[in-house]
């Protein structure tokens, strides 16, 4: 199996004097033999709840609603296949949870975050 790079980017896009924020992004995939790119949009509301759609070139049509809290986060995404699968599939579902440290990598931080393997 080759090498697979992954080129990603996104942002926050607050809208004035509301509490919801724009979340776009852009990931590209490729081994240089095969290339995917896929677009997403999301809509945040009060650093709580978001929803949003996303399309993988002639691959799926995705949509997604997740939950934060605190450092926590749960949603669900569902994939509706648009290319030569869709013959055979009616989409995928997917539930994700994860949690989100906040690292100080900064000089003045006294608990210096050191990688796992090195503990």
């Amino acid at each position: 199996a080759g090498r697979t790079l992954y080129f990603m980017a996104g942002g926050n896009i607050p809208i004035k004097n509301t509490l919801f924020e724009i979340l776009p992004s852009v990931l590209v995939k490729t081994d240089f033999t095969f290339t995917q790119a896929e677009i997403t949009g999301r809509v945040r509301y009060n650093k709580f709840l978001s929803f949003g759609v996303g399309y993988r070139w002639d691959d799926a049509v995705t949509a997604t609603i997740a939950a934060e809290f605190k450092n926590f986060y749960v949603g669900y995404a569902y994939d509706y296949p648009t290319g030569a699968i869709s013959k055979a599939s009616s989409g995928s579902h997917e539930v994700f949870a994860g949690y989100r440290l906040k690292l100080d990598l900064s000089d003045k931080n006294t608990h210096r975050h050191k990688a796992i393997r090195i503990m």
